[in-house]
This record gives structure tokens, C-alpha cells and sequence, in this order.
């Protein structure tokens, strides 16, 4: 298959695409999605964060013996590497949501 044969298919498929975009954008407030995208964002750290603790916010042996043996963190103690990600993770997922500090919380959560 050539490049001419994909060109049209692709360019056809994207017009589509854009005049689907053209008209919801009036419809669809930009406030809405950007809302959605954070939250989007935020359940996945979150979850993250839940799969680190036992009960609310007690750091399992799991996520200790996982910063021991597989993240081998050079400057830091397994324990407090453990308690850092894990808070962090349910604290930045809040802020950002929020929309308080959400360049902060950003740069913390993909950092």
C-alpha cells in the first residue's frame, strides 16, 4: 500500500473528525472539560495512592517491601519513600481536582 492510498482515507476521517469538534465546542463549556480531564487525572493517582495503604492512610509492609527491593531509592529510607508516594499521591489527587495548586500538584503527580 502506497502513501497516496492511506492520504485521503486519513484526511477524510480527521474532517470528520474536526467538523464533529466544530460543533460541539459551542455546546460543550471549556471549564466542563477541563474538569473532566482533572478528575480523569486524579483517579488514576488516587488509586494509585489506595493500592499503597491499608485501611486509610496506613502504608502496607507491601508498599515498603516494594520501595526496598524494586525502587532501591538511593537517598531515601524504603519506609519514607513508601509514606511519601503514598501521601502524595492522596494529596496532589485533591488539590488538582480542587483546581488548587494544580501546576504544583501536576508537576508532583508526572514529575
Amino acid at each position: 500500500m502506497n502513501e497516496s492510498t492511506v492520504q485521503p482515507a486519513a484526511a477524510g476521517w480527521r474532517a470528520r473528525w474536526n467538523q464533529l469538534a466544530d460543533c460541539l465546542t459551542p455546546a460543550v463549556p471549556e471549564d466542563l472539560l477541563l474538569l473532566v480531564s482533572r478528575i480523569a487525572l486524579a483517579a488514576i493517582f488516587w488509586l494509585s495512592g489506595r493500592t499503597k495503604v491499608d485501611g486509610w492512610l496506613a502504608v502496607s509492609d507491601n508498599a515498603v517491601a516494594l520501595f526496598a527491593d524494586e525502587y532501591q531509592l538511593p537517598l531515601l529510607s524504603p519506609a519514607l519513600g513508601a509514606h511519601l508516594a503514598a501521601y502524595a499521591e492522596h494529596v496532589f489527587p485533591v488539590l488538582l481536582v480542587l483546581g488548587l495548586a494544580t501546576r504544583l500538584s501536576a508537576i508532583a503527580l508526572l514529575g
